[in-house]
Parts: structure tokens; C-alpha cells; sequence
């Protein structure tokens, strides 16, 4: 199952939206960047 997402930068405050397989995946691949996310919604 497909999921759409949005995160924010934690540090910018700047929103992200995607459409992933694997939500927990994806936001560690964001979080390998310079700026930490949070996943603030996410619908299947």
C-alpha cells in the first residue's frame, strides 16, 4: 500500500509531501540530510 505524506523540517519549519511504500524508511532517508523531519500527516 501506497501512503502520501507531509513532514516539516524541524529546524526550517519548511513542509515536504511524497508518496512512499514505506513511510518510516523515507523519513530516515529525509533524516540523513542536514535538517531533521517530523511527519506531521500521513494518509493510505
Amino acid at each position: 500500500m501506497y501512503y502520501v505524506y507531509i513532514i516539516q523540517s524541524e529546524l526550517l519549519g519548511d513542509y515536504y509531501k511524497g508518496v512512499s511504500f514505506d513511510i518510516e524508511r523515507r523519513l530516515s532517508e529525509h533524516n540523513t540530510g542536514k535538517s531533521p523531519w517530523k511527519l506531521v500527516q500521513s494518509k493510505s
